[in-house]
């Protein structure tokens, strides 16, 4: 970057020096042709005022001015009547100048000096009552030798603030840079050292220029990425500390029967272990079910899907897994079904949906409820339980992963606060949102996803809090 500044900052000042330059040579020869013509006239203007008083010299007198200037006076019919004394002899400087004027021309004329150029225009003018030509020749000699002495030094000007421009834009954008570089070495260090650095950031100056907006975005993105971290190091300790449970009973089962085989109820244990690799294969599902949602879920499957049958088809599944529940039975009722056309992975949808009816059952008293209601191009599925209910400071953290209520916290269900977060993160891929309220007694759980997910964006829409299973 560094490099480019100051290459942009050389190439822009040579040009605009060049272009000045073009420019000021320009206007010195057009002010100078200008002047010249301007001189000629008040020449020409003398010559004939010089005649009104008597007949003109041969030679004419010398001209006084800030350019060496030479006359010839032309008659009517093309002679050389009388001129300045080197042009004595010479014919008419500009042929056929008979009474009409040109805008000038610049010509090499010779003399006992060398040769020179010179800029000569014809006057027309009336000298002792008759039509003549006065011929006026200044020298170019002058305004030439500025120009060259000029562009000698601009040519060797330029270059030089080229190089001044250079060296000033290399120090002054090294020294801004300085800044940033530190900060990049402040981040490299916390990034080599790893999460010794935790809560460590980077110094934020005082000033809000771009390098204090610089460093506060590093700090914030520095928090993010330590959440992140601790969140899967979290996230890791509890998906290890969920699978030592149902390994470790597993093992006691076995090593149980393996020590008194001949009184071993050996149906039982295999029961038990059927139960806990049950609960293993459950979680493991959850687990890979959340850790593809990193995944761009646009890559998701896409079908025509009814979410009413989906509904139907979860409440029918919880219905069959009433033999698991022990002595408690809960009866499970759909008071109202609309026609909610889907356009979205069938598959997703029934995780919704099932992790909702089965989380209401397990703790239900006695009765879950469904609903789904369309209305204004959006669905509303609601689920609610007679269970104990969930405090409102709990609302929250119930979408989080492996949370469960402190009253609920028995691994007899075989619950692994996995299914609350799946539904909040396949809600909130859908652009919708879920949340908690009251049943009185219980919890009612509403989830509201546009009602053609195809013609709707697929980012984050959240007005409810968002997370993992009670």
């Amino acid at each position: 970057m560094r490099v480019r500044i100051t290459s942009a900052a050389v190439v822009v000042v040579g040009g605009s020096l060049l272009v000045g330059s073009m420019a000021l040579i320009g206007l010195l020869r057009a002010d100078t042709l200008r002047s010249v013509r301007t001189d000629a006239q008040v020449r020409a203007a003398e010559v004939a005022a010089m005649a009104l008083r008597a007949p003109l010299p041969r030679p004419l007198p010398a001209v006084v001015g800030d350019l060496p200037t030479l006359i010839q006076v032309v008659d009517a019919e093309g002679n050389v009547s009388t001129a300045s004394a080197p042009l004595l002899g010479r014919p008419a400087l500009v042929r056929g100048a008979r009474g009409s004027a040109d805008h000038g021309r610049s010509v090499d004329l010779t003399f006992s000096s060398g040769r020179s150029a010179w800029f000569v225009q014809a006057l027309p003018s009336t000298l002792g009552g008759r039509s003549a030509t006065v011929i006026v020749a200044t020298s170019l000699a002058p305004p030439r030798r500025l120009v060259r002495q000029l562009t000698a030094l601009l040519a060797f000007g330029i270059p030089m603030l080229m190089a001044v421009s250079g060296v000033a834009a290399w120090a002054m954008v090294g020294r801004a840079l300085r800044p940033v570089d530190r900060l990049r070495a402040r981040v490299d260090s916390l990034a080599l050292a790893g999460a010794s650095t935790f809560g460590a950031r980077v110094s934020e100056p005082p000033s809000q220029d771009e390098i204090g907006r610089l460093a506060r975005t590093l700090n914030l993105l520095l928090e993010r990425v330590e959440a992140s971290a601790r969140a899967q190091r979290r996230f890791v300790a509890d998906a290890s500390h969920e699978l030592r449970g149902p390994i470790a009973n597993i093992r006691v089962a076995l090593e149980v029967a393996k020590a008194h085989p001949d009184r071993a109820d050996w149906p039982a244990a295999a029961d038990e272990v059927l139960a806990q690799d049950e609960r293993m294969a459950r979680l493991v599902e959850g687990l890979l079910l959340l850790a593809r949602g990193d995944d761009d879920p646009s890559n998701r499957r896409r079908e025509p899907v009814d979410l009413g049958a989906v509904l139907e088809a979860a409440v029918a599944h919880a219905v069959a897994a009433q033999p698991g529940r022990g002595n408690r039975i809960v009866s499970f009722r759909v008071t109202h079904r609309d026609p909610a056309p889907m356009i979205d992975d069938s598959t997703q949808l029934l995780s919704i949906v099932s992790n909702l009816v089965d989380n209401a059952a397990r703790f239900a008293t006695s009765s879950v409820v469904a609903s789904l209601i369309t209305t204004g191009g959006w669905v509303e599925l609601t689920v609610s339980d007679d269970g104990p209910g969930i405090a409102p400071l709990d609302r929250e953290r119930i979408f989080d992963r492996f949370f469960r209520l402190d009253e609920h916290r028995s691994r007899t269900d075989g619950g692994a606060g996995l299914g609350l977060a799946i539904v909040a993160r396949l809600v909130n891929e859908r652009g919708g949102v879920v949340f908690v309220g009251d049943a009185h007694p219980g919890a009612t759980f509403t989830v509201r996803l546009p009602l053609v997910t195809a013609a709707r964006p697929t980012g984050p829409v959240l007005s409810g809090p968002l997370g993992s299973p009670r």
